[in-house]
């Protein structure tokens, strides 16, 4: 093994760390436009750093292979290196759920709808999905059970909240006209209410890196 090789993993993970800290800020943004239900925000969340995510995936990525090419990795290496492999595309799947959802949420306050039935839902929805890219950011450092279990912890309650977003929002169908309203709100929240899956599938992934095979139930 070639002297640097822990140099360049360390600087893949740090890349990888950025690419969360862009996501995290991209959502942070959406949550004042949610709470001041004002449009600039979605705007800066989408426009901000989270524009220049997919060339650095593209880039982290690149590097994944000269390393592999490189230095030919054995065992424990090699695995951390597919599991960084994997963990960009999760972080772009976050960065464009992100995007579908502060603009679609733009274009719903726009329109004028009435969201004080949900809002205080979506809020907590979005503090759901910031705790776990908070906690995935910080997996980077120092992953543990405990870690994970508060990942899981954190995707069922974003499953809870969406239930009951959608119970509220189809409770509130009362005509033809605001139909279409109410599902294009749905599907926005929907976008949003991935968000936790994709950071408990790296959450998967840095113990596959760390440990290889699966969580197992005891997790």
């Amino acid at each position: 093994m070639l002297p640097n090789f822990d140099q360049k993993v360390n600087e893949i993970r740090k890349d990888i760390v950025t690419m969360g800290e862009f996501v995290l800020s991209s959502f942070e943004e959406s949550l004042n436009g949610i709470k001041d239900e004002d449009v600039d925000h979605f705007r800066v969340a989408r426009e901000g750093n989270i524009k220049h995510l997919t060339y650095m995936a593209d880039s982290v990525d690149n590097n994944i292979i000269v390393a592999l090419a490189l230095y030919s990795p054995e065992a424990g290496d090699l695995r951390e290196l597919i599991a960084l492999l994997k963990i960009t595309n999760e972080l772009i799947r976050i960065a464009e759920a992100s995007k579908k959802f502060s603009r679609g949420m733009q274009e719903i306050v726009e329109a004028g709808s009435d969201l004080s039935s949900i809002k205080q839902y979506i809020i907590e929805l979005h503090l759901v999905s910031i705790r776990s890219l908070k906690l995935v950011i910080e997996s980077f450092k120092s992953f543990s059970q405990e870690t994970y279990r508060a990942i899981h912890i954190e995707e069922e309650k974003s499953d809870e909240i969406f239930s009951i977003i959608q119970k509220e929002v189809l409770g509130s169908i009362n005509g033809d006209e605001l139909t279409a309203t109410y599902i294009k709100i749905i599907k926005t929240i929907k976008k949003h209410e991935r968000v936790t899956d994709h950071c408990e599938n790296i959450a998967k992934l840095l113990h596959y890196a760390k440990e290889g095979g699966k969580i197992g139930a005891n997790y």
